[in-house]
């Protein structure tokens, strides 16, 4: 136990030093990334004078890191070690639910391939956020299988502080045990892991609810704001776009400007020509003839933008559907390839071969796993099945567990937002541990279903 311990640590060191020589050190800048410092560079000098665009939860991690206002190696490292955190915490999981050599060594090879890891080179969410949502996820699943309470306090510890580094995710505290007693309903699972279940969903609300709710009261208190992020205004102008001409009466005073920052924005020679980030540019304008701020004009665009669905329910349909393609997209970006177009495309088809393998293990396990659960319903108590029949059941809880959490993710961010790619990154070890606990749960699902089979043919 020591040496295999010693063993990944040597491992997970390696790879962290092997990318920071790699990156220079030196993390990379998007799009968000200047308004996360500048929320950091305020906390670094005495707190906040007016409501933030984003939640405190990545912001107050970089002013911890000493981040603000210029990152460098330091939240580097920190953010690649937070990704081989988030690995090392899948591991015991894989262990538990009896994965192969072979699947283990799949699930370490990729997940510590660039394209796996690049995200924590940028000054971005996803790194922390995909610590919380794998301990969050595996920490649950742990739990569920007989293991100790550190798992499930480092569960709940994780869903309750990813709503406030990406609100997309406040209600995972929500969402994860009420999948896991929903699958133990339906597949009668024995008194003890049903009494766990029921003990972690508590357990969980006990810590998220009151973690989110000091953040509301926060706001609420400080800048008259009853919510996480007053960003829901702006992130639904990305759905409505292309169909402002169609706005009411009503916001006649607005409609001019919107129309002229989005028709520029789709000009705009820098642009990807997609007039979404045409609301930002607006902003300033928009403050100025309505006399609304931060979450006044927040709430203004929120019900702006609601009115607008309701005229054209078909574009909006068309937006989401848009946006699940770019939550699905590889995503490879410059880092991963090192300068090597050619390597970067090789990237782009692991990721890609990884999305597929996950989707096609989820389809072709539905049916036999919906045959399966129906057996165990239709069979005797839970304490009388054989020791497949549990390892089944743990395997198939687990991918219930995580598929409906991707599930919840994936439709979040499509209805609210543009959806790109970025949003799907804290679920990828989610993802990647169903794709290669596939090909072997789907081969001890046909042992029982054939003998089924073979019995009924008898019969």
């Amino acid at each position: 136990m020591v040496r295999r311990a010693a063993a990944w640590i040597g491992l997970f060191g390696a790879m962290v030093a092997f990318y920071a020589l790699a990156w220079d050190g030196t993390p990379a800048f998007d799009g968000d990334s200047a308004g996360y410092l500048q929320i950091a560079t305020d906390l670094a000098h005495g707190g906040l004078s007016q409501l933030p665009a984003r939640t405190l939860g990545y912001p107050a991690f970089l002013f911890l890191t000493g981040s603000a206002p210029a990152p460098g190696a330091t939240l580097l490292v920190t953010q690649l070690i937070l990704h081989m955190g988030a690995v090392a915490l899948m591991l015991p999981l894989l262990r538990q639910l009896r994965a192969s050599r072979a699947a283990m060594a799949v699930f370490v090879a990729v997940a510590l391939a660039p394209p796996f890891v690049e995200h924590a080179s940028f000054v971005l969410t996803e790194s922390l956020t995909q610590l919380c949502v794998v301990a969050g996820l595996a920490g649950f699943a742990m739990w569920l299988c007989g293991s100790s309470g550190w798992f499930l306090a480092a569960s709940a510890a994780g869903l309750a502080v990813v709503g406030i580094i990406q609100p997309s995710n406040a209600l995972l505290w929500l969402v994860v045990p009420v999948l896991a007693l929903t699958f133990c309903r339906i597949a009668r699972v024995d008194r003890v892991t049903w009494r766990r279940c029921v003990f972690g969903a508590v357990t969980v609300a006990a810590v998220a609810m009151p973690m989110l709710a000091s953040m509301v009261a926060f706001n609420q208190i400080r800048f008259g704001f009853a919510g996480l992020s007053p960003m829901l205004g702006a992130t639904l102008s990305h759905k409505t776009s292309r169909v402002l001409e169609l706005l009411p009466g009503e916001y006649a005073d607005v409609r001019e400007i919107l129309i002229r920052y989005r028709d520029a924005s789709l000009l705009d020679p820098k642009s990807q020509h997609l007039g979404l980030a045409y609301i930002f540019r607006a902003m300033p304008e928009l403050e100025a003839k309505t006399g609304l701020h931060g979450a006044e004009l927040s709430s203004y665009l929120v019900k702006m933008n609601l009115a607008l669905i309701r005229r054209a329910p078909m574009d909006y349909t068309d937006e989401v559907l848009r946006s699940g393609i770019w939550y699905w997209a590889p995503g490879v970006t410059a880092r991963s390839g090192f300068g090597s177009g050619a390597l970067k495309a090789v990237w782009n088809g692991l990721r890609a071969l990884v999305l597929v393998t996950f989707a096609l293990a989820m389809a072709l396990l539905s049916g036999p796993s919906a045959i399966f659960v129906a057996g165990l319903r239709s069979s005797g108590s839970a304490s009388s099945r054989s020791d497949l029949a549990r390892e089944l059941v743990a395997r198939l809880q687990v991918l219930f567990l995580f598929l409906g959490a991707v599930g919840y993710s994936t439709l979040v961010s499509t209805a609210l937002t543009a959806a790109v790619y970025r949003l799907r990154i804290p679920f990828d070890l989610p993802i990647l541990a169903c794709a290669v606990l596939g090909p072997s749960t789907w081969l001890q699902l046909r042992a029982p279903l054939e003998r089924a089979y073979r019995i009924a043919g008898v019969a």
